[in-house]
């Protein structure tokens, strides 16, 4: 799913392939992460999708997060990475990855085949993008449940991680000081 789009020149940085800019960090990650928002204007108020995370989901079951997933050795770049990922999870199209914001680190913990606890740590970078069109949403049925568009008044009231609520507020006071 080759997707043509363009991207702010603040995120140049991202325009390397995964494991290139894994070496470009200090601290060692297992795993890299892209989480994509979405902003939609409503009259005077900004919204943002939010996808439910599926009942079934080993990590975080039920919880609203903003759309994302891995970056594969196989994506071009980090940047294609959040656009196959914004469609893929999302249906979307995106045209133009207008910024970042605060990126997330995290852990996650499972078990290996003999039963042992294996600790992942995780980066998660954060992308705005504009999308072709807003509607239809598609979603994965494995991954996710259902979607919503809230404002910043009604983030709180979502099921989140904690983490995630984190990230739910940086989106808002990053588009506050942005113009999209």
């Amino acid at each position: 799913m080759p997707q043509s789009f363009t991207f702010d020149d603040s995120l140049r940085k991202y325009a390397i392939p995964r494991d290139a800019f894994l070496k470009t960090l200090d601290s060692q990650y297992d795993k890299l992460v892209v989480g994509i928002v979405i902003p939609q204007k409503d009259s005077d108020r900004t919204r943002i999708l939010y996808v439910q995370r599926a009942a079934t989901e080993h990590h975080y079951p039920n919880s609203y997060e903003i759309p994302g997933g891995k970056v594969d050795a196989e994506d071009e770049t980090v940047l294609h990475a959040a656009v196959r990922e914004t469609f893929e999870e999302t249906g979307l199209r995106v045209v133009h990855l207008a910024g970042e914001f605060e990126a997330l680190s995290y852990t996650t913990e499972s078990f290996s085949a003999d039963g042992k606890p294996v600790v992942r740590a995780s980066l998660q970078l954060n992308f705005v993008a504009r999308v072709e069109a807003f509607e239809p949403v598609t979603l994965n049925p494995l991954e996710h449940q259902t979607y919503t568009w809230v404002a910043e008044d009604e983030v709180e009231d979502l099921p989140s991680s904690v983490e995630m609520k984190g990230v739910m507020r940086n989106v808002f006071k990053y588009l506050r000081h942005t113009t999209m």
